[in-house]
């Protein structure tokens, strides 16, 4: 986390919650990470409001159904997900039961919306 700290993604002193999602943010991509400085560019897309497309990634968004595919895409997460401002998680999740030989035991998904 130092190194997003200093690259101002992460603020020096976090609340509780803010270091707890940034501990889940950062064992998203241990498995990428070489070098501790590499968390900056791999973690760019949960911390700017701008993408970038090369030549071809554009043409594919340019193309006419895009908009439509997007707007259903949207559409279908908003039942399950309430869609608002982004925002780092400003509750605490609520434990789930345990499942007897459950295979997802300790998988933790995290959705900041």
């Amino acid at each position: 986390m130092p190194y997003l700290i200093k690259a101002g993604r992460l603020p020096e002193n976090m609340t509780a919650e803010q270091k707890d999602w940034a501990v889940r943010l950062v064992a998203l991509y241990q498995d990428q990470l070489h070098y501790g400085q590499e968390i900056v560019e791999l973690t760019d897309l949960f911390f700017n409001d701008h993408i970038s497309f090369n030549d071809e990634e554009q043409a594919v968004v340019d193309e006419e159904q895009v908009t439509d595919v997007i707007a259903a895409f949207k559409a279908e997460l908003e039942k399950v997900f309430p869609i608002g401002k982004p925002k780092i998680l400003n509750k605490k999740l609520k434990p789930r039961k345990k499942r007897p030989n459950s295979a997802a035991e300790n998988c933790t998904c995290l959705f900041a919306w």
